[in-house]
């Protein structure tokens, strides 16, 4: 016996119990957004660090882009499934499958300008499926999908904080670590006064008058605790920033990207911001600073030139994040620098990253889906990107369609906007002529109807009078 092919299978528990129920009136809880097909070795951020979907189970606890924690209550395992590969305004790429759903505002690109970094504080949004975002931007190139960006995100800490975030900042951006001695060179007297207060000796710097060096004796508690975060000896190409700041408190975090941008931070008449490091492990742990407290950052590389004895010579690799934050004049404790971007405050408005291309790829894998209990249903992976049940009630109707009932069997399925009915349609497009190839659909009225007369309605119902269309109706 030949067996037939499955076009669609209910997930075990819910959806099985619902499709078997003999009730003629049933009520279903359907997790809103549960659509997310990720590969297995994605990332997904948790209050204690990164671990991967694959790892994920039910009870897990993860992070959401509130801030907040949650748990997953459900996990499911997909066979293999359309893949696309979406590319962000910062360079971030992620895998998912079509039917990953994105909490995204769709914005028209103006009179040839890029599409701002900021949206109103009033972000509406929908969900929207990967493969219809495709279609979109296939369609419409000058669309953009928007994604909204995380507020800062809460970790949980293990460890008390061993030196102060700021001037750890500061030693990574200009600090000297390489012999016993720990010496950060500086040009405000802003950044020395605070240094003092905290134990440090100044004194003019002998050949550039208007720079104090700022050292701390092997015996203070700063040097000792370069020792223990393992930064001794570590030069301009080597620094990095130590797990135990990457994972603290918002405020540390904060107050250490302070330090990083007092010292070896820019921002330019227009209050365009960057920071510039010739260390690799540097450059992309304070990107992940800034992803992790609601920004973004895009890092070019350059080899830089300069003259020298009248010779032009070759300088070493340098990485400069180009840096996109919710309050710029944040990233600045210097009252100069502060200044400068206060202006470029969007104080009304929310941060967004935006979806600047999708491919569909060739090769098919197996994803994973989760659902979690945060009402808002999103999440956190790669990168920091944001990310967020329907084909039950369609497979429910589709069960009595051929059964002899006719024209009489008619069915309604609403959603409360057009862009959530979006998904219904096209999982409706994707099955039903599998499943009857006889069926037809009208595109204006939104109606299917099967062979023997059966008919589904689809549409939606917002407000009060879209109600009153169909009260009373059997």
């Amino acid at each position: 016996m030949i067996r037939p092919k499955v076009i669609w299978e209910p997930y075990p528990g819910a959806q099985v119990k619902f499709l078997t129920c003999p009730a003629w009136e049933c009520l279903l809880h359907g997790n809103r957004g549960g659509g997310k097909g990720l590969l297995p070795s994605e990332k997904v951020l948790t209050p204690r660090g990164w671990t991967t979907v694959g790892e994920l189970k039910k009870g897990s606890v993860i992070s959401n882009p509130d801030g907040s924690s949650q748990s997953v209550i459900a996990v499911y395992h997909r066979d293999k499934q359309q893949m696309y590969e979406l590319t962000f305004s910062d360079g971030t790429k992620i895998e998912c499958d079509e039917d990953h759903l994105w909490f995204a505002k769709i914005a028209n690109r103006t009179k040839g300008k890029t599409v701002r970094n900021y949206m109103p504080l009033d972000f509406y949004g929908s969900i929207h499926r990967t493969g219809d975002l495709y279609a979109l931007l296939k369609k419409y190139p000058h669309k953009h999908p928007l994604i909204p960006c995380n507020d800062p995100i809460k970790y949980q800490q293990n460890w008390k904080t061993v030196i102060n975030p700021y001037v750890l900042g500061l030693i990574l951006g200009d600090g000297s670590i390489k012999d016993l001695e720990t010496r950060i060179t500086v040009s405000d007297k802003e950044i020395k006064e605070t240094l003092e207060l905290l134990g440090a000796v100044s004194y003019r710097d002998k050949r550039r008058n208007y720079l104090f060096s700022c050292k701390f004796s092997r015996q203070s508690h700063i040097a000792k605790q370069v020792d223990v975060l393992g930064l001794r000896g570590k030069d301009s190409s080597t620094k990095f920033i130590p797990e135990r700041i990457l994972r603290g408190t918002v405020k540390e975090r904060k107050v250490c990207l302070q330090g990083l941008m007092d010292s070896d931070g820019t921002v330019d008449k227009d209050g365009r911001c960057s920071f510039t490091t010739i260390s690799s492990s540097l450059a992309k742990d304070t990107r992940q600073l800034i992803l992790s407290l609601g920004g973004w950052a895009t890092i070019s590389k350059k080899t830089p030139t300069y003259t020298y004895d009248g010779k032009v010579k070759t300088g070493k690799l340098a990485y400069t994040l180009y840096i996109q934050f919710p309050k710029k004049s944040e990233l600045f404790t210097l009252k100069r620098k502060k200044e400068r971007c206060t202006f470029a405050d969007y104080a009304h408005g929310r941060l967004v990253r935006t979806i600047t291309s999708i491919v569909k790829l060739k090769d098919k894998k197996q994803t994973i889906c989760i659902v979690v209990n945060n009402p808002n249903r999103l999440f956190v992976t790669k990168d920091f990107l944001v990310t967020h049940n329907t084909d039950v009630l369609i497979m429910d109707y589709l069960q009595g369609v051929g059964r002899g009932y006719g024209p009489d069997y008619k069915g309604l399925l609403l959603r409360e906007a057009t862009t959530e009915l979006g998904d219904v349609i096209s999982k409706c497009k994707k099955w039903i002529p599998k499943i009857f190839p006889t069926a037809k659909y009208n595109n204006s009225k939104k109606i299917w109807t099967f062979e023997d007369g059966e008919t589904l309605w689809l549409n939606y119902a917002r407000v009060l009078d879209d109600y009153e269309q169909y009260h009373g109706h059997e």
